[in-house]
């Protein structure tokens, strides 16, 4: 009887090592896994800065654009709070 119980007792304390370093290991994944999910966070705003920036919008010269909003005024306020909602530049020419 008391060999059963040596020999459960020594693969308890291998089990007890064994999920330590299984814990140990996944704590390394889970911080890898964070590190690469920022990493592909920063990549996808790089990706959708270059195409924001390539947008046909973006090559209308600043006086066209400043004509076309001129237009558009059938309610100036509503048009101009719309506007500077776009982006920067936009709000810069509203304003």
């Amino acid at each position: 009887m008391r060999q059963g119980w040596t020999e459960a007792h020594s693969n308890l304390d291998q089990d007890l090592q064994e999920l330590q370093s299984v814990e140990a290991h996944i704590t390394s994944l889970e911080d890898q896994l964070r590190i690469a999910r920022a990493r592909q966070a920063e990549v996808y705003q790089r990706i959708l800065t270059a195409q924001a920036l390539q947008a046909p919008i973006r090559r209308i010269p600043n006086e066209l654009l400043t004509l076309i909003f001129e237009e558009h005024s059938v309610d100036q306020r509503k048009r101009n709070s719309s506007l500077i909602r776009v982006c920067k530049l936009w709000h810069e020419l509203v304003m």
